[in-house]
């Protein structure tokens, strides 16, 4: 006769899994992207912070979510790259809402892995930390009125002079 106790530890385990991903599903915006970055599936809480419906994301590039610049770097694809190679990344991502608007998601892109150990699909959990990000950054702008700020296709940024803007190159500018 089987043991009642080994019968009931993988249903048991089963709810202790859907009770996590109940809470991550609270609190975090979650989307789900094929390895090569198409969109599959999002909670309503990633719709809601980025203003799409499920409908206008299902099947697009994830490039869709992203500033111009850094959708069409190198950076862009090698994320891509390194995430279908089964390797996680974790950080701060400046995005773009259908409006247009940017926002700074903290958050995680995390690889899932099927039986054999192949990359199935990836699993983007993000928190928008725009308002934090502007308080970080809004104190060191403002107290320098010479000052704009700049944010480059790394998503960092940085203090530029005022006489920046005036600058004429020919290909990427370096600061």
């Amino acid at each position: 006769m089987t043991n009642l106790s080994d019968a009931v530890a993988p249903a048991a385990a089963m709810q202790r899994a859907i009770a996590v991903l109940a809470a991550i599903d609270r609190t975090h915006g979650l989307a789900e992207f094929s390895p090569d970055g198409r969109l599959l599936d999002a909670n309503q809480n990633f719709l809601d912070l980025m203003g799409y419906s499920m409908a206008q994301l299902a099947g697009r590039d994830h490039r869709q979510l992203c500033c111009p610049d850094y959708a069409l770097s190198a950076s862009h694809g090698e994320l891509w790259r390194a995430l279908a190679r089964g390797q996680s990344d974790t950080g701060e991502y400046l995005r773009v809402t259908s409006a247009g608007r940017r926002v700074w998601l903290q958050g995680s892109y995390n690889p899932v892995f099927d039986d054999a150990g192949r990359v199935v699909k990836v699993i983007q959990l993000a928190r928008d930390v725009t308002g934090h990000k502007l308080r970080e950054t809004g104190p060191a702008v403002a107290a320098a009125p010479d000052v704009m700020a700049v944010a480059c296709a790394t998503l960092a940024v940085f203090p530029v002079n005022a006489g920046a803007p005036e600058c004429k190159a020919e290909g990427p500018l370096l600061l």
